[in-house]
């Protein structure tokens, strides 16, 4: 396969850098060895070795060399003076768009930025392969083997084009294909962004950068482009890859747009491709590519999905819309796909005519279809105008304004037309759940429900598809299932696609399975979709792994994090396989997989995994993204756990800034990270400010799921320990009885949460000097424990099992309180393994246990170990390392009351007065102080 010192590759990554340059013409010369870029470094890059020169720059091979995996890629560096003010806005603004265009079939927008002499360069995906002509001849394909190949650059542009990008420059030169034969669509939209501020550009798009012989008569004459001009584009390709000749060519030397691909294969001779002779060229086949690369573009296909539906009815035998709707056209067709039929009965008249019935109708849902195709491109064509720097009126352009201004037109502009608005709508909708506004998405979708022709059930199912996943978003569970029932409901069994069209669907449905709690089903469901998705298209596919991913992250919530650990590694795999390392989809299974290790206690590995995630997001995220904020949270959980809780508070607090800089945030995850932002505070002993975030993740949560869902009920339980410790204990009461209540009456519901809930409220009641009735609810959630299904956490049963010592303790049951330490002690919880704050829980509750017991000297070992274990943790002042330093001071004092150790009593008693007067410690320190002698220690004894 040609690599970067072939020809081949050179033209194709190189960008035109005039108007007139053909594909045949002369390649730029190389430079001399002693080239004096090579070697220079442009951001993270190093010059390998120059590829090609052209007006603006030249490209080079470079290697990204900061960071510990190997990457290459196409740089190319741009001249001085082409970094005007004008160019560098754009240059943003066009990333923003690029980062968006996420396709097996288009090379992706790397990297950019500007070297340390100040020149703007652009890095690009480096495809090692052939261009896509030299490819088709080398592999000697025949006619329907290059259309299969074709139709993926369909997918491609369509691809982009639903995702406001026009391409502007397509031709052969800018596709190539790689060594699984896989095309591959090089410098998407970096046209516009390489013109020059001297440039007299009167066309509406800006871009002048195109080549002639591909571009189309309108884009020649300097009028606006759309996605009518990438559909002559594709046409042009087309034309060469069947014939071997250039459609600027074959014009000028034949008159009857009709005869032009025949006669050009004809004249290509043994230029053309050997396996295509010109008579495999004539008919419905030469009819598409007429309608393609007419010169105006209404005449055209309405879009590039039109033109490969027609391909596609040419490849499976069908009639083709080219083609006009004729009977006579129609039978032909019938008869050539029956005639063994026709051949063997005589009733083929009645076939005909009931074939000639089917042709009227399918010819008036066809001329409906063209017709709602035609006003859809129309529409986004508009679209695409306003975003030039002529339509911009000098605003700056992104993908939220673009959608802000379509959505306010469709009502003005496309009235009497409800069929084309539905689609519009549900197209607007998904791309603002994308970006992460679900209330906007899902107005505009339920906009679209009431417009959408009954017939056109695919529009149908998108639209109440992706309402299901916006409601979902808001936590409206309900809704979403009621949904995504009804989309089920309206697929057309019948369809070609209909097994396609469910697996989407039922994605869907697994998601409101899990917000349900029904992990069981969601897993299920997420196998199903995995294994269809498959066998449709295949492994590879970007559908199939991200539903693999989806698979891990079920499996992942079912609690096998071991197995989701294996998905992932699977679904990186893959990626690897399919697109480069900097791909927005390869973050998002990093991601998932630092999850399942950090579930797998494999914290150092989480750790690694989740600063690369980090490292990565910034690197190919736009400032501000929902998932670089998200990764940030993940981060921040992996450095609370390891005790580095102020790096982990600086973390989160830059996420959740993130967060609120959005225009419409994302109100779950800003409330979820609120809520660990909260818990941080708490281990931090700034209660003010968890009581503060705690509060404001309230009041972002319930409103959008209700004040019974479970992250608001979190939200609400921790706020409550908040109020503990800082001794509002009958509000804590009150709040937690509520919770718990709640939680009892849910069908659904995590068991550690409950088990928290019952724990504080057990431990409000215990300050209150209550502690018969803490007993009591820390015994009546016993139970939970011992049931195997209930799959309680380690950590969970730890904690429930030390809280009810400390309990029996108070109450003088001190063999039920070692029992219940012991059990503590079984899982886990006192190894070098566990959390600092475990290990140190479980060491002051057997401390508390010595001293009931009289046994000094195994109050003070458990209380030094626990103090040494809390410093290593925490800074001065907090209450874990007061509580464990007047543990150790009472067990010294019980031990040798002197003159010191009255004094180490006086000055804690000092601080627990003024911090904690309502806590039970105060108590303990001050009826020490009155004892003048310390009662004799009893004989150690095992309970």
């Amino acid at each position: 396969m040609p690599g970067p010192n072939d020809p081949a590759y050179t033209a194709a990554v190189l960008r035109t850098e005039g108007a007139t340059e053909q594909r045949d013409g002369p390649l730029p010369q190389a430079a001399s060895a002693d080239e004096p870029e090579i070697g220079w470094r442009a951001g993270p890059w190093q010059l390998l070795r120059l590829l090609g020169r052209g007006g603006m720059g030249a490209v080079y091979l470079a290697e990204r060399v900061e960071h510990d995996f190997q990457q290459r890629a196409a740089l190319k560096l741009i001249k001085l003076g082409m970094d005007s003010e004008e160019i560098q806005r754009r240059f943003v603004s066009e990333r923003r768009i690029l980062a968006r265009l996420e396709h097996p079939n288009i090379a992706r927008l790397i990297d950019g930025g500007v070297d340390a002499r100040g020149r703007p360069y652009f890095v690009m995906e480096w495809v090692d392969g052939p261009p896509l002509i030299e490819y088709a001849d080398q592999q000697q394909l025949d006619v329907r083997a290059r259309l299969r190949l074709f139709l993926k650059l369909c997918e491609a542009v369509s691809h982009a084009h639903r995702q406001l990008v026009v391409h502007r420059d397509l031709k052969p030169g800018n596709i190539l294909v790689n060594s699984r034969g896989e095309p591959k669509l090089l410098d998407f939209g970096i046209a516009k962004l390489l013109q020059s501020d001297t440039d007299k550009d009167t066309s509406a798009t800006g871009a002048r950068f195109f080549t002639r012989a591909y571009a189309a008569p309108e884009q020649i004459r300097g009028e606006p482009v759309s996605t009518a001009t990438d559909v002559y584009a594709l046409g042009a390709v087309l034309f060469e890859l069947l014939t071997g000749m250039a459609l600027h060519r074959a014009r000028a030397l034949v008159q009857e747009t009709r005869e032009l691909l025949v006669r050009a294969r004809r004249q290509a001779g043994e230029d053309g491709p050997a396996a295509i002779t010109p008579r495999m060229l004539a008919g419905d086949l030469a009819l598409v590519l007429t309608k393609a690369v007419r010169d105006e573009p209404n005449r055209r296909y309405a879009s590039v999905e039109a033109l490969a539906d027609d391909i596609r009815a040419y490849l499976d035998g069908r009639p083709v819309r080219a083609r006009p709707d004729s009977l006579g056209y129609r039978s032909r067709r019938f008869l050539r796909r029956h005639w063994i039929g026709v051949l063997a009965s005589t009733a083929v008249l009645v076939a005909i005519v009931i074939g000639s019935g089917l042709a009227l109708w399918q010819a008036r849902i066809a001329r409906e279809e063209a017709l709602r195709a035609e006003a859809v491109s129309a529409f986004l064509s508009s679209v695409f105008q306003s975003a030039t720097p002529e339509g911009a009126a000098g605003s700056d352009i992104t993908a939220r304004s673009l959608l802000e201004r379509g959505g306010q037109r469709i009502e003005l502009e496309l009235a009497g037309q409800p069929a084309v608005q539905a689609r519009l709508y549900a197209t607007l909708g998904r791309a603002w759940f994308y970006i992460g506004d679900s209330a906007r998405a899902a107005a505009l979708l339920e906009a679209g429900r009431a417009r959408v022709d009954p017939q056109d059930w695919r529009t149908q199912t998108a639209l109440l598809r992706d309402l299901a996943q916006a409601e979902l978003a808001a936590g409206k569970i309900d809704l979403a299932r009621t949904h995504v029932d009804q989309a089920l409901s309206v697929v057309d069994p019948g369809a070609a696609d209909s097994e396609l069209q469910q697996a989407r669907v039922l994605s869907v449905s697994k998601s409101v399975y899990g917000a349900e709690g029904r992990y069981d089903q969601a897993l299920a469901l997420a196998r199903q979709v995995h294994d269809t998705l498959r066998s449709l298209l295949g492994a590879d596919a970007e559908e199939t792994l991200q539903a693999l991913n989806d698979l891990g992250t079920w499996t992942l919530e079912s609690g096998d994090a071991a197995q989701a650990l294996s998905i992932f590694d699977r679904v990186i795999a893959g990626r690897r396989a399919s697109s480069t390392p900097d791909h927005p989809e390869m973050a998002t299974a990093m991601h998932n997989r630092q999850l399942a290790l950090f579930r797998l206690r494999r914290i150092d590995e989480a750790l690694v995994e989740a600063r690369a995630v980090v490292e990565l997001r910034r690197r190919i995220l736009p400032p501000n993204h929902r998932d670089l904020a998200r990764s940030l949270g993940s981060l921040a959980t992996i450095e609370s756990s390891l005790g580095e809780l102020e790096e982990a508070r600086a973390l989160r607090r830059e996420g959740i800034d993130m967060l609120r800089a959005q225009k419409s945030p994302d109100q779950l995850l800003l409330g979820q990270e609120l809520t660990n932002q909260g818990v941080d505070d708490y281990r931090l002993a700034d209660l003010d400010s968890a009581a503060r975030d705690l509060r404001e993740a309230i009041e972002r949560l319930q409103p959008q799921l209700g004040a019974e869902h479970a992250r608001v009920l979190s939200a609400r339980s921790y706020l409550a320990l908040v109020q503990i410790y800082r001794g509002e204990l009958i509000e804590a009461e009150r709040e937690l009885r509520l919770i718990s209540a709640i939680e009892d009456n849910q069908e659904r519901g995590g068991i550690s949460q409950r088990l928290a809930t019952r724990r504080y409220l057990a431990r409000a009641l215990r300050w209150q000097g209550r502690t018969a009735e803490a007993n009591q609810i820390l015994e009546d959630s016993a139970g939970w424990l011992d049931d195997p299904g209930l799959k309680v956490s380690p950590a969970a049963r730890a904690r429930t099992h030390l809280e009810w010592a400390l309990g029996l303790i108070d109450t003088g049951q001190l063999s039920a309180a070692r029992e219940q330490i012991e059990q503590a002690r079984a899982t886990g919880a006192g190894s070098e393994d566990g959390a600092v704050a475990d290990r140190a829980q479980l060491l002051q509750t057997e401390a508390r246990l010595a001293l009931a017991r009289s046994d000094w000297a195994t109050a003070r070992t458990a209380a030094e170990a626990a103090l040494k274990l809390i410093r290593s943790e925490f800074e001065d002042g907090h209450w874990e390392i007061a509580e464990a330093s007047a543990l150790l001071a009472l067990a010294r004092f019980r031990e040798n009351a002197g003159a010191s150790q009255r004094a180490d009593l006086r000055q804690l008693l000092e601080w627990h007065e003024q911090h904690r007067p309502w806590h039970p410690d105060t108590d303990k320190l001050r009826d020490a102080l009155r004892t003048t002698v310390p009662p004799a220690p009893l004989r150690r004894q095992t309970p």
